[in-house]
């Protein structure tokens, strides 16, 4: 493919093509449509035969960085489930007119969402509603429209189609921005990468590649070993994206690659794993009498009991994603069995097990729970995370690390970290099991607090293996928090003790619980938000500027949810969705863990106080954005300053603690709110300045009036976030 350009010119090339690709990470949405535009004009021309794009695809995916691989599987995802998705949204709500008040809000709010994905919105603003009136007159062309969004519609037609609807928006010339505009949409909505023959070939190129097809390797230019592993992860990223494109055809190759003896069983459980993606849309057993489903059964069957903790993973879940529901039950006893016998530690497949027994009691939890809670209780909780069968040679192994590497830890140590995922997941299975909810969030407690002082192992546990059995607790409850049953039943001191994960001794703790707490974000409600207040607290200088974009990023996409939510569901769902949406609610739950902190250590000390501050100044200067913010925290903080500390009332220091923190918002806000802010800014308030009463109770004492400034006499008098301090009125 490149024998036509001299060595030294093949050696810039992937350099080249990865420096495009990371620039699709950048802020600018114009950045994004280039990369776009590059990629299906030039590095995988959209006007080649399948079979050529296809090799050019794999060629392409063969020679680029792992960052390039994620943004160009970015570009696929932001395709087919936003921008295709979301003009599916309009073409169904326009084709539904029925002239009412209610049919134009719904297309407001369709109009307002489609135009997020074009460079210029206000030209979108004015030719979408005009294209929407197009689109109502014309069924032609609505029927070309849906058409081109259809999964079955090959790449040449898709783009005949998108030329066809062009020439029903007038003279393709410069200035008829109405034409110019949709085809800036239909550039972004065209899939010109993958259809049905396309994939066709791409499976027949992979054979090609076991049978160590001369022509084929000298084509793509990548050795056996590396063109079969870069065509397999291509393959996943066709079952994520394009999963509706996979026939009965298709789903029949795949599962003779599996029966493929030269494939090994890393890439045969990534075929495993695009199965599980195709199955998410249509399962095998739509498919009616699915021979091969039984072999897949066989294959799968084999790794339960011999494969890897991630085999085992992707084995059970795509097993169950293809098979009947009726048949499951049955298909996975003999499988509940097997986990039994090797739930040992002197069983070589322990760990397997241990992440088994967790997808079944996830994936089946009535099916099996009696055999399952007998395990859990058993072997999992009483045998492997409270008495542990540690070795003499287990606490010399990393001792003088902080951290290593997840394979590098003791055997024993490692099915403790996959056990306490297992016991998060058959946890999940039981949302209403009041008992199991509280035992399982104050065993993960005590192991974020002290591994060692929970489980008092003879032989102690090393530096590194404290680390990964705290980081691991926390990441449990972020998942167990995720869950909308579960996450009203933590407690203050089980979520404060989840916060401190940010400020761990160890950095790549820190590390890994901030970038899970960042890819929770749409999950969790808005108190785990409230965690990122200790992210100024971060001594290290690339992780603290990570987690100040995590924190912006938490509250741009906070905010789009919340525009969508009031937008699209009725008032009375709109006002119960905002305590969970709002970003501005995070104060209620910053003030608390701030309050907490071990580096809150003093009430009177003028350097506490002032690093204090630093972390209110951290998190208020990306969420105080306009007047309704600003007054919206006033009044929220007013309200903590009238109540009382709930989780210990008792206690006059850490009342006092919360009031500074209250006093220091309050003079950031003195400091920085406009001066436009009104009467009327008040009214237009939407949002209700409630406050948790799990962590705070209106004090009849302080009900009427609580002015009194908390803040040490040293520092009333001097501005400390170096602003002159301004009055303001409502």
């Amino acid at each position: 493919m490149s024998d036509y350009l001299p060595m030294s010119m093949r050696e810039v090339m992937p350099w080249i093509k990865d420096k495009i690709l990371h620039a699709y990470y950048l802020p600018s949405l114009d950045d994004k449509v280039l990369v776009e535009s590059m990629i299906k004009r030039f590095l995988i021309p959209f006007e080649l035969p399948s079979r050529e794009r296809m090799l050019k695809l794999l060629y392409f995916y063969g020679t680029i960085d792992e960052n390039s691989k994620r943004a160009f599987l970015e570009i696929q995802k932001n395709m087919e489930f936003r921008i295709r998705r979301s003009l599916t949204l309009f073409l169904d709500c326009v084709r539904n007119f029925d002239g009412s008040p209610e049919f134009d809000r719904q297309l407001n709010m369709r109009i307002s969402h489609l135009k997020k994905f074009l460079t210029d919105p206000t030209m979108a603003s004015e030719f979408l509603p005009r294209f929407a009136r197009d689109l109502k007159k014309d069924s032609e062309l609505m029927d070309l429209m849906e058409s081109l969004l259809s999964s079955e519609v090959d790449c040449e037609t898709s783009a005949n189609i998108g030329r066809s609807v062009l020439t029903k928006l007038g003279a393709n010339v410069k200035v008829n921005w109405y034409r110019n505009t949709i085809k800036n949409l239909l550039l972004r909505t065209t899939n010109n990468l993958l259809d049905q023959p396309s994939l066709s070939e791409f499976l027949t190129i992979i054979h090609q590649i076991l049978d160590e097809d001369v022509t084929t390797l000298e084509i793509i230019g990548l050795s056996k070993s590396v063109a079969l592993e870069r065509a397999i992860q291509v393959l996943n990223v066709f079952a994520l994206v394009f999963a509706s494109i996979f026939t009965e055809e298709h789903a029949l190759q795949l599962i003779t690659l599996l029966q493929n003896s030269r494939l090994g069983k890393n890439l045969c459980s990534a075929i495993l794993q695009a199965l599980t993606q195709i199955g998410k849309v249509k399962p095998l057993y739509y498919y009616g009498e699915f021979q091969e489903i039984e072999i897949l059964d066989s294959i799968c069957q084999d790794m339960f009991v011999n494969g890897t903790p991630k085999q085992v993973k992707g084995a059970i879940r795509c097993l169950y994603t293809n098979i009947d529901p009726v048949d499951r039950a049955s298909a996975f006893t003999n499988l509940v069995l097997s986990l039994q016998n090797n739930l040992d530690p002197r069983n070589e497949n322990y760990v397997s097990a241990i992440v088994g027994l967790g997808q079944i009691s996830l994936l089946l939890p009535e099916d099996f729970r009696t055999e399952i809670k007998s395990i859990v209780s058993k072997k999992l909780v009483n045998r492997l995370l409270n008495n542990p069968a540690r070795r003499i040679n287990d606490e010399d192994k990393n001792m003088d690390e902080s951290w290593c590497a997840k394979d590098d830890l003791p055997k024993i140590t490692l099915a403790m970290v996959v056990g306490i995922k297992a016991l998060v997941h058959w946890t999940i299975g039981y949302p209403n099991d009041q008992k199991t909810i509280f035992k399982t969030l104050e065993i993960l407690r005590a192991f974020m607090k002290s591994p060692t002082a929970y489980v008092r192992p003879k032989i102690a546990f090393s530096t590194s293996e404290e680390s990964w059995l705290r980081l691991s607790a926390g990441l449990g409850m972020l998942k167990l928090c995720r869950t909308i049953e579960i996450r009203w039943k933590v407690s203050p001191h089980q979520f404060l003790q989840l916060s401190q994960l940010l400020i761990d001794k160890e950095l790549e703790v820190r590390v890994r619980f901030a970038k899970k707490l960042h890819m929770s974000k749409t999950g969790l409600p808005t108190d785990y938000l409230g965690i990122f207040v200790l992210a100024n607290f971060e001594e290290d200088k690339n992780l603290k500027v990570t987690l100040q974009q995590y924190y912006i990023n938490v509250i741009r996409e906070r905010r789009e949810r919340l525009e969508m939510a009031l937008i699209m569901l009725p008032k009375e769902q709109a006002v119960f969705s905002i305590g969970n949406i709002t970003p501005e609610y995070l104060i209620v739950f910053a003030i608390p863990i701030l309050a907490n902190s071990p580096n809150f250590d003093s009430i009177e000390s003028r350097r506490c106080i002032k690093r204090i501050s630093t972390c209110i100044s951290f998190i208020l200067q990306p969420l105080l954005t306009d007047n309704v913010s600003f007054v919206f925290c006033q009044q929220v903080v007013e309200r903590i300053k009238k109540s009382t500390y709930m989780v210990d009332p008792e206690d006059e220091e850490m009342n006092s603690k919360i009031y500074i923190i209250c006093d220091l918002i309050m003079l950031y806000i003195t400091e920085n709110m406009p001066v436009t802010i009104t009467t009327t800014t008040v009214e237009e308030c939407q949002i209700p300045p409630l406050i948790s009463k799990v962590y705070f109770t209106l004090d009849t004492e302080k009900k009427h009036n609580n002015r009194r400034s908390y803040l040490p006499q040293s520092l009333l008098n001097s501005p400390i976030y170096g602003k002159r301090r301004r009055v303001h009125t409502l």
